[in-house]
């Protein structure tokens, strides 16, 4: 393969991990809670006005040598009680900032492993965002779940996702 050392030199340079969005180096610790909504308030004037859900669940069995992932070992169910209320404390909060009129059009559940806690705990998440919205929302086109397959079984890979099914 021939490549021209031009487009190598453009391209050598250091860049976040593609599972990065908005890219790590765009956070910034200063934003507050009010700033955050407002922010989430403006979008709804933005094109396209379709939105998708991203739900970190940062728990893993095991944590994979290659990881670069924001992951912990799951140490307890108690802790992932306590994160996913928290979770669906911050979809409330989130959702009545968003107009109404907008359409989910995917939920993507990424982490960490996400079949790593209780499928019952994914599909309460999934009914929440479902029950918080209008009848458009129910239009969402796909749910996704990044997943360990090594700890996937038949009964863990049918979560009941309504009529959407499940991509893996």
């Amino acid at each position: 393969m021939n490549i021209a050392p031009q487009l190598l030199e453009k391209y050598n340079v250091p860049v976040p991990r593609y599972t990065s969005y908005p890219p790590a180096n765009h956070f910034d610790e200063q934003v507050t809670g009010a700033e955050m909504l407002e922010l989430i308030r403006s979008s709804n004037n933005w094109a396209p006005d379709h939105i998708g859900f991203y739900i970190h669940i940062p728990f893993c069995r095991k944590i994979c040598f290659y990881c670069g992932c924001n992951a912990c070992t799951l140490k307890s169910t108690s802790e992932v009680t306590r994160y996913v209320e928290a979770l669906k404390q911050e979809i409330r909060l989130v959702a009545k900032a968003l107009n109404r009129s907008r359409k989910v059009t995917q939920i993507h559940f990424g982490g960490g492993t996400p079949n790593s806690i209780p499928a019952e705990m994914l599909e309460e998440i999934v009914r929440l965002i479902s029950s918080s919205a209008a009848s458009s929302w129910l239009r969402c086109r796909s749910i996704i779940s990044e997943r360990r397959m090594r700890s996937t079984t038949p009964s863990r890979a049918n979560i009941s996702w309504g009529s959407k099914g499940l991509m893996m």
